[in-house]
């Protein structure tokens, strides 16, 4: 414990004043703090617990300004794309548009072995739907979106991170 205590206090300077029982609380306001009253915010949400928690606390701290993206890319399981928008509408009440690119994802991958190609065909094909989606956003909302929401679990610890929207 003193190894790990040295390494992440004194080495990597960590804080310790933050307790488990009002990090969610915490994250709201930082992302308030963050996010201006006419801020719209894209969450790119994957079905896991990284981003569905990430999309939950954005959510919390700036309502409708959310916007949610799921991708189908056609490698999903069995009913994926229905169970997951079902529990993030029904269930956490996130508001979500679905992307059917299963087409667009498997005729890119048609026929590409090498796994760092695949990567790279899949990363690229990704942001060009965020891409298409935030351009959509702003012709709806008449601004465009500003952050594009990350989540990561680390340590037991949920960060939500902001990224400013480069697109």
């Amino acid at each position: 414990m003193e190894l790990l205590r040295h390494f992440l206090v004194d080495i990597c300077g960590v804080p310790t004043n933050w307790k488990v029982e009002t990090l969610m609380e915490d994250e709201i306001e930082v992302i308030k703090s963050m996010v201006g009253p006419d801020d719209h915010v894209i969450c790119a949400l994957s079905g896991g617990v990284d981003s569905t928690v990430a999309a939950t606390i954005v959510h919390k701290a700036i309502g409708d300004r959310l916007h949610c993206i799921f991708v189908d890319n056609g490698l999903l399981r069995y009913k994926e794309q229905e169970r997951v928008t079902g529990t993030f509408k029904r269930d956490l009440h996130l508001p979500v548009t679905c992307v059917d690119a299963s087409v667009q994802f498997l005729g890119e991958l048609k026929g590409v072995v090498d796994p760092e190609k695949k990567r790279k065909i899949i990363g690229k094909e990704f942001i060009s739907i965020f891409d298409a989606f935030a351009h959509d956003l702003e012709k709806t909302l008449g601004t465009k979106p500003t952050y594009l929401v990350q989540g990561t679990l680390y340590s037991g610890c949920i960060s939500v991170i902001l990224f400013l929207n480069s697109i």
